[in-house]
């Protein structure tokens, strides 16, 4: 999110997009990485993003 984005009709995620920038999420007994690979999501209304200021 930057400063002042508004997204009045809810956020919604490509399918995709979600990624670690190199990182990775494992389990803590010490499995097999996450899977990020998935669907896209619909926006959705209960979840919007009103102006971020920043500091």
């Amino acid at each position: 999110m930057r400063r002042l984005d508004r997204d009045s009709n809810g956020i919604s995620i490509p399918s995709g997009r979600v990624s670690l920038n190199g990182g990775a999420v494992n389990a803590l007994s010490g499995g097999a990485a996450a899977i990020l690979d998935h669907g896209g999501l619909a926006s959705d209304p209960g979840h919007k993003v009103n102006g971020y200021q920043g500091d």
